[in-house]
């Protein structure tokens, strides 16, 4: 078992003892720097846990769509959640302290009756997380010349 496989089960144990989520896969690619991935599902959710070049980060999708990934954090505050956790970095324990914090909602959000307005709400916060992206990549205004 891997290393990083162990650190996910063990932040996730609480969860995965109750049936809660489950392992579905795992893998480790010690040829890349040691990237990892651990897949983990619930009865709607899909969560994976990803260790890239020694940064970790948590992605969540719907079972019905499950090769359409968001962040975690994304997605928490498109099933609802008003304060939700800043998106970036987390580590596997940061991670399962939010699905446990909020998996009635993910999994509610990510169901088959509210899958429409979850995705619709993603769409949403993609557009909007991109236009702050592209916003902060323009030069500042200069004054006018006048």
């Amino acid at each position: 078992m891997s290393d990083f496989l162990e650190t996910v089960r063990e932040a996730f144990k609480n969860l995965l003892d109750r049936d809660l989520l489950r392992i579905e896969s795992s893998a480790t690619d010690n040829q890349a720097f040691g990237n990892a991935v651990v897949l983990l599902a619930g009865q709607n959710l899909r969560l994976r846990v990803i260790r890239d070049r020694g940064e970790t980060f948590a992605e969540a999708a719907s079972g019905s769509d499950p090769d359409d990934w968001f962040p975690l954090q994304r997605v928490v505050r498109a099933v609802g959640i008003i304060d939700p956790p800043q998106e970036g970095l987390l580590a596997p324990q940061e991670a399962a302290s939010i699905v446990e914090e909020y998996l009635e909602e993910l999994e509610t959000g990510f169901a088959p009756a509210d899958i429409e307005r979850t995705r619709w709400r993603l769409a949403e916060l993609e557009r909007f997380a991109m236009k702050r992206l592209t916003d902060r990549s323009k030069p500042p205004n200069e004054p006018n010349d006048r």
